[in-house]
């Protein structure tokens, strides 16, 4: 039995806005009902990235590793295609060069169409 006072968050899906076969990984871009997420991106079943809540995970994966070395010049960034990392990477005055290894393009060109503020400085190559 769960005690009384444990919240559970059941968000509602409004709409899914993508899904792709799985050749690699099985993405859903999902819009939720009654929450204050968003858009949300679900690869493999978990939550990847929400369209107004990623904040303090970039914070975090972004500035607690930068900072521990001194003056950071390159950065290799393994995974990370959504581009909020790489964008909270690049505040770092010291870091003059980012290069982002992504595992598939799908999943770089799905986040450049639904979520295009953290994608406007990436290019793919």
């Amino acid at each position: 039995m769960k005690p009384a006072n444990q919240q559970h968050h059941l968000p509602v899906v409004a709409e899914q806005l993508f899904s792709e076969p799985p050749l690699l990984l099985q993405p859903w871009l999902l819009e939720l009902l009654s929450s204050g997420y968003g858009k949300v991106f679900v690869l493999d079943g978990a939550l990847q990235l929400t369209e107004k809540y990623d904040c303090s995970y970039q914070e975090m994966m972004t500035h607690l590793p930068l900072c521990s070395i001194p003056d950071p010049n390159k950065v290799l960034l393994i995974g990370g295609g959504d581009g909020g990392i790489q964008r909270k990477i690049s505040r770092h005055a010291s870091v003059s060069h980012i290069d982002i290894c992504e595992i598939d393009t799908m999943l770089f060109n799905v986040y450049k169409e639904f979520f295009p503020s953290p994608m406007d400085t990436m290019t793919l190559v």
